[in-house]
């Protein structure tokens, strides 16, 4: 099953908009990092409630398919 992903449309505190957030299993969704993103400490990880994120949209727009990022 393709897990849904979802674009940040505003700054959170260290992970700046256009950020990719991709559905996790248990009823979140989290913010996309390259390894070396996160060796670096260059963004803080979030994972953030399901709701939210697909209620939100004013915060977060859907990727669908054909128009990923990652």
């Amino acid at each position: 099953m393709k897990r849904k992903q979802f674009e940040l449309l505003k700054d959170l505190p260290g992970c700046p908009t256009g950020r990719i957030f991709k559905e996790a299993v248990n009823n979140s969704y989290y913010n996309l990092m390259t390894d070396q993103e996160f060796i670096d400490n260059e963004y803080q990880s979030y994972s953030i409630m399901d709701i939210f994120v697909e209620n939100n949209s004013e915060w977060f727009k859907e990727i669908k398919d054909g128009e990923e990022k990652i």
